[in-house]
């Protein structure tokens, strides 16, 4: 579990090298005499949508009469560029009411998708309730994103796309839709002074600030029990007592390293656990439980406006995709922060320093 959380903390902290460090994006070449309309249904049926399920020859939901249900700001709008075979991620802006998922569709096209977030349980945490999202009040997943992945047969052009959140009881928000241009070909440049490679040095972890955790970069992460000495052996006991010794220990490496059109995530980790039969109470013994060594790829997306990073990666069966969404907290020189919110009072805090 520790693994994943530092490995999607690292590739989320990509999103922001497409930006500057006074925040300005890096923006790519803009074709701004694109004018042909892309096929909506054409492209509607080479597009894959995060956790999305396609409800083919039907109309898009109409708005709910119901006053719990979410509400989106209708005057945000927001022009979107994407090259033909990349991820385009849009940012609902939701105003209140729970957001369980989105309905979205090329406009003009005869299906649309219902994306559900219950399928990503362990990737996406919703927001709690009642509490203030990154871009409004509301509970759900508030702050979530909606990332669909292009064709690569796609030719430059326009679309528009439309989008509604409903709640857990179906009730939907009003729609947004949004221009978007389709550039033929590009790339996601970095900013040139974070090319290289950069190193997890700890996580900390808080809730309100009475509860502290650290995983360290020397000395990993140990999982702490209670025990009790009987006979010389140790029993474990689920009460407090005064022999507090860790039952599991585990040492990481995570590195990402990236030039200016890509990214590779190296993890390499040992877990051993304590074994009760063979140690006694002045003398611990542990097990190697596993050494796991993996690497990782993914498209990175990034919002200036809400300080928003989202990972996009490909599934296990390499035929799907999915993602989460993080927040910048800090950029240096030598270092940057990135925080994953568990919920709206503990969250997750990763810092980096380049190798």
């Amino acid at each position: 579990m520790k693994k994943n959380l530092f490995l999607t903390a690292i590739i989320a902290t990509i999103g922001f090298y497409s930006c500057n460090k006074s925040g300005e994006s890096i923006r790519k070449t803009v074709q701004d005499t694109i004018t042909a309309k892309i096929n909506a249904d054409v492209l509607t049926a080479g597009i894959k949508v995060a956790y999305g399920t396609n409800v083919v020859d039907s109309v898009f939901p109409a708005a709910s009469m119901d006053a719990s249900a979410p509400v989106l700001d209708t005057p945000f709008t927001k022009v979107y560029q994407v090259f033909k075979g990349g991820y385009l991620t849009v940012y609902p802006h939701n105003l209140s009411g729970n957001v369980a998922g989105y309905y979205v569709q090329i406009v003009g096209a005869k299906s649309y998708f219902k994306v559900d977030y219950t399928k990503a349980i362990g990737l996406r945490r919703a927001a709690a309730n009642g509490k203030n999202g990154a871009r409004g009040y509301g509970d759900g997943f508030i702050d979530s994103a909606i990332v669909l992945k292009m064709p690569a047969s796609i030719d430059s052009g326009i679309f528009y796309i439309k989008y509604a959140a409903y709640d857990t009881l179906n009730n939907v928000s009003n729609a947004d839709t949004s221009l978007v241009i389709v550039l033929q070909e590009g790339s996601e440049v970095v900013n040139d002074s974070l090319i290289g490679t950069w190193r997890h040095m700890y996580t900390s972890c808080y809730s309100d600030g009475k509860y502290q955790c650290i995983w360290s970069l020397d000395t990993g992460y140990m999982l702490m029990s209670y025990y009790d000495c009987v006979d010389g052996l140790l029993v474990k006991n689920i009460s407090a007592t005064d022999v507090v010794i860790p039952h599991q220990i585990a040492h990481f490496d995570d590195r990402i390293t990236f030039d200016k059109f890509g990214m590779t995530i190296n993890y390499i980790g040992s877990y051993k656990i304590l074994n009760l039969q063979a140690s006694s109470c002045s003398n611990y013994i542990y097990d190697y439980q596993s050494n796991d060594t993996f690497v990782r790829k993914g498209t990175i997306s990034y919002d200036a406006a809400t300080r928003k990073l989202t990972q996009i990666y490909p599934s296990a069966d390499h035929v799907g995709f999915g993602y989460s969404t993080y927040s910048l907290l800090e950029l240096a020189d030598s270092s940057f922060t990135i925080v994953l919110p568990s919920s709206a009072t503990f969250k997750s805090v990763y810092k980096y320093i380049k190798q």
